[in-house]
């Protein structure tokens, strides 16, 4: 639960520091829970996990190449999409340009993210270790506060148990809230 500290020996310490990228992409794992799987994973590796993970993996680094290679594409096909002037004359735009204005630099992002927290946890799995979801479909969410659920989910829960209830959580609510977000926007540069 929450508060309580499990042992952890250096080497299980080390690989915990350094089996994800946890500060950039996430998923952002806790020491406790995943010393307990690292645990699990020498007990029951098998080969069908290992598959799993390099299928992961495998994905990951196709829709990472995908993006990569589109990047200038897209850049020269958004470029004559929307109008240079569409600051200082938004009333340019047609509803297409607009949409794609909008929509075009979240998907790419996701696209983005959710490649890097699946190329982590293919890792993970590659080694029998069960790494912690990072994101479940958050453009199907019928909210923003759902949208905000299902993005990020570690990160988001690391914000509030390290950030947001150490400054008082409820007590002085929405300025805790801004300085949450103030202070996840400092980590993603």
């Amino acid at each position: 639960g929450r508060g309580q500290t499990a042992r952890v020996g250096l080497a299980d310490f080390l690989a915990y520091m350094l089996f994800f990228p946890q500060l950039r992409h996430g998923p952002l794992e806790r020491c406790g829970p995943f010393h307990r799987r690292l645990l699990v994973a020498r007990r029951a590796w098998e080969w069908r996990a290992a598959c799993v993970g390099l299928l992961r993996i495998g994905l990951a680094l196709l829709v990472l190449k995908v993006l990569a290679e589109s990047a200038a594409v897209l850049l020269a096909t958004y470029r004559d999409v929307v109008p240079v002037d569409v600051l200082t004359h938004p009333e340019t735009l047609s509803f297409g340009q607009l949409m794609l204005l909008i929509h075009l630099p979240g998907v790419l992002l996701y696209a983005a993210e959710s490649s890097f927290a699946h190329l982590a946890l293919g890792v993970s799995r590659v080694f029998g270790v069960r790494g912690t979801e990072n994101f479940r479909y958050p453009f199907l969410a019928r909210s923003p506060r759902e949208v905000w659920h299902r993005w990020n989910i570690t990160v988001s829960s690391w914000l509030r148990d390290y950030v947001y209830i150490p400054l008082g959580g409820r007590n002085r609510r929405f300025f805790n809230i801004v300085l949450t977000f103030a202070y996840c926007g400092l980590l993603h540069g």
